[in-house]
């Protein structure tokens, strides 16, 4: 688990020189990346949401790190399929969570896994999800961050009240901006 987790986090320290190497210009700057070390990133990312979605509440050791990794990887904008599997992993992470709290199990650094416990998980998962909806640029993942989002609503029942007014806010924008992107497709047309 730990390689993974490792690499999720993005370790730039490789230094391979068959690496193929994509070079943008960001204003009056030059940006290189490594596309190898962002593909074994994404990889990884997917590797980590296989074992949330199958080992449940038994990844309750590893549910911090990964959630503390993942999240920030939602603003990841120099690799789309490291976004994806950030968003992707979010209801798992919940669903592991809520699965550890129906079982009465405790943190590996002594703390009840109980519903207390899981809204913290929830808050710490769901703003940052609707903040990074605002800021998506591809429609594809737009679209798996509202999945996400609905599936999150799902896991977390009653404990997403909190958020409800946020997300329906970004729903609506979201809807908003698609429509005006439909309209000038249509005017276009």
């Amino acid at each position: 688990m730990a390689p993974y987790a490792k690499v999720s986090g993005l370790d730039d320290d490789v230094d391979e020189e068959d690496d193929e190497v994509e070079v943008l210009e960001v204003g009056d700057k030059r940006i290189s990346i490594r596309t190898s070390v962002l593909e074994e990133k994404a990889t990884a990312c997917n590797m980590l949401c296989c074992y949330v979605d199958e080992l449940k509440e038994g990844f309750l050791p590893f549910l911090q790190p990964v959630v503390e990794t993942m999240v920030p990887l939602l603003d990841f904008y120099f690799h789309e399929d490291v976004r994806k599997a950030a968003v992707a992993s979010l209801p798992d992470i919940l669903r592991a969570g809520k699965a550890a709290m129906e079982k009465g199990l405790t943190t590996p650094q002594g703390v009840k896994v109980d519903a207390a416990w899981l809204r913290q998980l929830v808050g710490y998962v769901v703003p940052p999800l609707v903040a990074a909806l605002h800021k998506e640029p591809e429609v594809e993942i737009q679209a798996a961050m509202l999945e996400s989002l609905a599936d999150c609503a799902g896991v977390a029942e009653e404990l997403i009240s909190d958020h409800l007014t946020p997300m329906i806010e970004e729903f609506k924008l979201t809807l908003k901006r698609s429509l005006d992107r439909r309209g000038g497709r249509h005017e276009r047309a």
